[in-house]
């Protein structure tokens, strides 16, 4: 794929998150997609009806949610793709309350695609500066 077409699917991922229109993510990946999330509970996901689970949990946890590319850096299909993810989250995201706190954080995710889809994607966040962040006594 090029940097074109990866960056054409990516898009339509973040608008697809940002409506919170668990359909339209699932049409980006293979039916075998591995979708791994590190430092997240469940760890390696397999299959679309997994996705769909994470992607029900996650949209519970957050809202008003806002992503802005630092970098993208390409290869021959795949893409490793930093953000500023910027989110209220009023769930429990790593066991912590959120509290309706708004919370920013730096986000890596690597996609390796398969016949214009996503076969694999790997997930990173600053944890650290998430659990600091919620950690954090809300101002009134």
């Amino acid at each position: 794929m090029t940097p074109e077409e990866i960056d054409a699917v990516l898009d339509r991922q973040t608008r697809a998150h940002l409506a919170h229109d668990i359909d339209a993510v699932l049409t980006l990946y293979a039916t075998d997609a591995v979708h791994e999330f590190i430092g997240l509970p469940g760890g390696v996901l397999r299959g679309l009806p997994s996705i769909k689970h994470r992607c029900e949990l996650m949209y519970r946890s957050m809202s008003d949610e806002q992503y802005r590319t630092i970098h993208r850096a390409y290869g021959t299909g795949f893409v490793a793709d930093e953000l500023m993810v910027t989110a209220t989250f009023t769930g429990t995201p790593w066991g912590l309350p959120g509290e309706g706190r708004l919370v920013s954080v730096r986000f890596l995710h690597t996609c390796e695609f398969r016949d214009g889809l996503i076969a694999k994607e790997t997930s990173w966040v600053d944890a650290a500066a998430l659990v600091g962040q919620l950690l954090t006594t809300p101002e009134p």
